[in-house]
């Protein structure tokens, strides 16, 4: 999570964008062009924060639900539930009596085993419904306690002590496409496409912090780079073609 609050980053895009006048003191009741800035602010923010669904800022631990003998049915986090990962469902995850369940497809579950009187007993699977909330088969036949990690839905900034779920090593992110956002309503094309460049740098460099998958995009292979003579920087093939690996 970002350290540097709603307000805060409204102060820094003003900067940013070069707004002149004196520095926003409040993201509310503003006018013209500072209230611009502060609905660009949010809207770069939640914006970026909608470029996945899988974010390791957006991760959550924290579900946890006693379940009751005779009971298959149970509820999603409220409120912020965004997605279930669904390879954390486990039964008593703190003891060693421990177990990992498995999912059964929604679909092939009701046209079979969700059919008919259920018999109770230990579960060993889950089924994820349509509406995100979560069936045990078999039927708990007693009590056990069902975890699961998930991740949590975008949070949009609304007061000035509010603080993007962004984490600050990468707000940059949300200064260059706040930027973007000013360049098309001014209608500067330097602006616009400088923005453009950088917001597309800065956002690689939170994907690669922040989605799994992404970890290697600026890990260095320590490959020893050496100058051409047509002007390049880089290292050549056999055939003494340019060098067409990634440039960072």
């Amino acid at each position: 999570m970002s350290t540097s609050t709603y307000l805060q980053l409204c102060k820094d895009a003003q900067a940013v964008c070069e707004i002149s006048g004196a520095p926003i003191v409040s993201v509310e009741n503003q006018t013209g062009i500072l209230a611009d800035l502060v609905r660009w602010v949010a809207d770069a923010d939640i914006a970026i924060q909608r470029e996945a669904i899988n974010w390791n800022f957006l991760y959550k631990t924290d579900f946890s639900v006693s379940t009751v003998a005779g009971v298959a049915n149970y509820n999603k986090p409220p409120t912020i539930f965004g997605k279930w990962d669904r390879r954390t469902f486990y039964l008593d995850y703190t003891t060693d009596d421990n177990v990992k369940l498995t999912e059964m497809d929604y679909r092939a579950f009701y046209n079979s085993q969700g059919r008919g009187v259920q018999e109770q007993n230990q579960p060993a699977n889950f089924v994820i419904q349509p509406n995100e909330n979560i069936i045990l088969y078999s039927v708990p036949d007693a009590a056990y306690t069902l975890t699961a990690n998930y991740w949590r839905n975008p949070l949009r900034m609304v007061a000035n002590g509010d603080f993007s779920l962004i984490p600050e090593a990468f707000i940059r992110c949300i200064m260059a496409r706040t930027k973007v956002y000013y360049a098309e309503a001014e209608e500067t094309q330097f602006v616009y496409e400088t923005a453009v460049a950088e917001y597309d740098r800065v956002l690689s460099e939170l994907k690669s912090d922040q989605l799994p998958g992404w970890e290697g995009y600026r890990v260095s292979d320590d490959v020893q780079m050496t100058v051409s003579t047509d002007g390049f920087t880089g290292t050549g093939s056999d055939d003494g073609s340019a060098f067409e690996g990634p440039y960072y």
